[in-house]
């Protein structure tokens, strides 16, 4: 009974800090597509104050955002074509 408690245990703090890291790793995400979503309304003439704006409207409808931030082109999937 004391090694089962224990392997459970384990196995939930192993969970736990997977779960820390998918977090992070998320919000760290998320600043990096923030920016890359204001450079996208900068080449179309949103100045930057107003885009950060937008941005942020935007971030409160996650469904939205996930729209918006997969108009942001993958650099890996655009080097990878321009190599074909």
């Amino acid at each position: 009974m004391g090694l089962g408690a224990w392997l459970a245990a384990q196995t939930e703090s192993q969970r736990y800090d997977a779960e820390i890291d998918k977090f992070n790793a998320r919000n760290s995400g998320a600043a990096i597509m923030h920016e890359e979503v204001v450079t996208l309304l900068e080449g179309y003439g949103v100045r930057r104050e107003s885009a950060q704006g937008v941005i942020e409207d935007l971030m409160r409808d996650q469904e939205l955002w996930l729209k918006v931030s997969t108009l942001v082109p993958d650099k890996a999937r655009c080097i990878a074509l321009a190599g074909d």
